[in-house]
């Protein structure tokens, strides 16, 4: 091998770290290249927090996982380019939830509360409520007088410290 082979294997090299690693730092900074506008932009996300918690996600038509769970209370769906897309969820025995939602440049567009409507209506406490808790799918109310209830069972003890699936 030739010293000029060399040096144009050893500059090819150099280019090729060069150019790479500008591409390595430009994605960490959030910059993705649209093959339907082809051109480069930064992209945002979409963090939701849905009730019930097992909702289906749908972006535009396409389902999303739901990664809520024990150690995760909402959703993020990341990388996703600038534009208006439409947000449904979808549940058993709930009516549908939809919203449009702005997705913009290196942000992420939180949506906090996205509550279901159920279906049908379940009386969940009579008489003057001083506090309630959600505890999976099951209400835990808290009386006048400090009683807790558990739908229609009263519970031992006067303040909720923590609770299990089972109580």
């Amino acid at each position: 091998m030739t010293l000029k082979e060399r040096r144009l294997i050893l500059y090819s090299l150099v280019a090729a770290f060069f150019l790479l690693g500008i591409a390595v730092i430009l994605y960490a900074q959030g910059w993705r290249f649209d093959f339907g506008s082809l051109k480069a932009q930064k992209v945002g996300a979409i963090y939701i927090r849905s009730l019930p918690r097992d909702a289906k996600i749908y972006l535009d038509q396409r389902p999303v996982d739901n990664k809520t769970g024990l150690f995760q209370s909402g959703t993020l769906i990341g990388n996703i380019f600038p534009k208006n897309y439409e947000l449904k969820l979808v549940a058993e025995n709930y009516l549908p939830w939809q919203e449009n939602v702005d997705v913009l440049p290196s942000l992420v567009t939180q949506i906090e509360y996205a509550v279901l409507t159920p279906k049908t209506t379940v009386g969940v406490a009579t008489g003057t409520i001083k506090n309630f808790w959600l505890v999976g799918n099951d209400f835990v109310t808290e009386d006048s007088k400090e009683n807790l209830f558990l739908g229609e069972q009263k519970l031992n003890g006067t303040e909720v410290l923590e609770y299990t699936a089972d109580f």
